[in-house]
């Protein structure tokens, strides 16, 4: 017998859900590739998948970047610096470009 309709909704939500955590995990890595790209010197972490309180339930792609900590007194000082946050930034922006241009219109 086919599913009852609510089993069939949440497959379809289950279809959905893992359908955007693909979508983000390959904006992740364009974020990432962006940033190793502008700072070859910097421990790649690379991208992990977690369930981040900030990104629960969020209903499309979503990604968390972490450019570096406040609190190291060297990685303070070089995340204060007005050169540095504009190359991450212009990073940031090129991903979202990539990610548009090369996912997101194909949808």
């Amino acid at each position: 017998p086919p599913p009852p309709a609510a089993d069939a909704g949440s497959m379809v939500r289950e279809l959905e859900q893992r359908a955007h955590q693909r979508r983000a995990a390959m904006f992740a890595k364009f974020v990432q590739d962006e940033q190793r790209a502008r700072f070859p010197d910097r421990l790649d972490r690379g991208v992990k998948q977690a369930p981040f309180d900030v990104l629960l339930g969020a209903r499309m792609p979503a990604v968390l970047t972490e450019v570096g900590f406040l609190d190291h007194p060297e990685e303070g000082a070089w995340l204060l610096d007005g050169r540095i946050q504009r190359e991450v930034v212009d990073g940031l922006a090129r991903a979202v470009v990539r990610w548009y241009r090369d996912v997101f219109v194909r949808l």
